[in-house]
């Protein structure tokens, strides 16, 4: 069954983790009611950590584990018993298949329409087991069928390499590249919500980094570069609208200095450069037909702060600093702020870990009336091992997104916006190589623009086995 037709929006939406514009025909500019995100990240911590003093088998187990690690990094740490080894790499192919029912299935405020649907995920992942250098190789498809809009079935897959070539112990060279093929959330903001179906596009990354330490002093320098390739859109009543017009090529650089004054505090100072530029530029034909504002840019990031190691079990980040954007475009206003990054690992117990981060950033849009949203954004998560074969988890995530109005239209009238997420997670693992999952997912986005406004909770059960 095809997806409902939508008012056509005036411009894309974008997505909570990658580029992000606010869309609709007639936003009101109204700040969103600011309720204190504490409640969730309250909720969260006091329901999952309830289970760190009761006794349960994992507190009778042997601790082989090394102190401070996490979790999930001892889930990980399992997994490599159950690796396939050739040659110099251990191969870990897996398949997962999940069954999920989504009461929102196209993330809309009103005539909200839920289904069924099944992902099978086959995997592979190659990992060196070399004494110096490394290598990690993965590669993975996914394909959603369904039950009753079959237009929103997708397959997505890709592959990717992360690689280090030890120098020696002072000198690290670090490259890494991907290739994906996938598909826009119904839920981003960013997604074209006019489309029969859901917009398909292909991502290229590379990235390159050096890293020299002078006895306490040390030094990273990097670059990447992101190509993002649009397909057509596909609309309700069968209809082409080329995507052309948000194809774009990101190249950004960093340099990185850091100091250890002991074991446990580092000082870090970190500059970034970054240069965003549309395939279509003013002038070539198809160039954003709805505006015709040529939304290429560069930014500047400059932080300083301190990474500590508290007690060997809480370890903590921050950096605060400058954060601009310049639009040469004489339209698009430009943007600078405050900027600031924070996280938090912490191993309350050997069986429970409290992570989570605190970040604002800028994110990029194809919104006739804005030039960007800047984006404040908390998230924490909680992971308990209830049993050695027995792990549970939660998460939540609050963000506040305003976008920057467009020079000489005080007419236009945008909303700023709100994104909630909440989310419990079992984790059973029946033998080494088989597991059980059983996960519940609510997200909403506040705002008085209804175009942009949904709510969605997603139960997901699956099973995944390890070859």
């Amino acid at each position: 069954m095809p997806a409902p037709a939508r008012p056509m929006p005036m411009a894309t939406r974008r997505s909570s983790r990658a580029i992000t514009p606010t869309k609709g025909t007639r936003m009101m500019l109204k700040r969103v009611p600011t309720s204190q995100p504490v409640r969730l990240a309250v909720l969260l911590v006091v329901v999952l950590s309830s289970g760190i003093w009761l006794p349960s088998a994992a507190s009778a187990q042997d601790d082989e584990d090394e102190r401070g690690q996490s979790v999930t990094d001892r889930e990980k740490a399992r997994l490599e018993h159950v690796t396939i080894p050739v040659g110099g790499f251990a191969l870990k192919p897996q398949i997962e298949v999940d069954g999920s029912y989504d009461d929102n299935i196209f993330a809309t405020d009103a005539d909200r329409r839920g289904d069924f649907y099944t992902t099978v995920h086959p995997s592979i992942d190659a990992r060196s087991l070399w004494s110096r250098h490394s290598l990690d190789i993965k590669a993975y498809f996914d394909h959603d069928f369904h039950a009753k809009y079959s237009s929103e079935d997708t397959s997505e897959y890709g592959i990717s390499a992360d690689g280090r070539y030890d120098v020696s112990h002072q000198t690290r060279i670090y490259l890494s590249g991907s290739a994906i093929h996938t598909a826009e959330k119904r839920g981003n903001l960013s997604s074209f919500s006019n489309s029969g179906e859901p917009v398909r596009y292909d991502s290229f990354q590379g990235l390159a980094a050096i890293e020299q330490n002078f006895g306490a002093l040390g030094f990273r320098v990097e670059s990447r570069v992101r190509r993002l390739s649009y397909s057509d859109a596909i609309l309700a009543d069968g209809s082409v609208d080329s995507q052309k017009f948000r194809d774009q090529t990101i190249v950004s650089s960093a340099l990185q200095a850091s100091y250890d004054l002991n074991t446990l505090t580092q000082f870090v100072i970190r500059g970034t450069e970054e240069s965003r530029r549309y395939d279509l530029r003013p002038g070539d034909p198809g160039f954003d037909p709805v505006t015709q504002i040529d939304r290429s840019g560069d930014s500047t990031r400059i932080e300083a702060g301190i990474v500590r190691d508290l007690t060997g079990l809480l370890s903590t980040t921050v950096r605060v600093g400058y954060l601009n954007f310049r639009y040469p475009d004489p339209q698009l206003r430009n943007i600078n702020a405050f900027s600031y990054y924070g996280s938090l690992n912490w191993n309350v117990t050997p069986l429970t870990t409290v992570s989570g981060s605190a970040q604002r950033t800028v994110d990029a849009t194809t919104s006739p009336y804005t030039a960007g949203n800047l984006r404040d954004e908390i998230s924490l998560t909680v992971d308990h091992e209830l049993l050695r074969t027995l792990v549970i988890s939660g998460n939540a995530r609050v963000a506040w997104i305003k976008p920057s109005i467009l020079k000489g239209l005080p007419y236009a009238i945008v909303a700023s916006s709100r994104e909630q997420e909440i989310g419990f997670e079992a984790r059973y693992y029946f033998l080494p190589r088989l597991r059980f999952t059983g996960n519940y997912n609510y997200q909403t986005r506040e705002s008085s623009n209804k175009a942009i406004a949904f709510k969605e909770n997603v139960i997901t059960v699956g099973v995944s086995y390890v070859f």
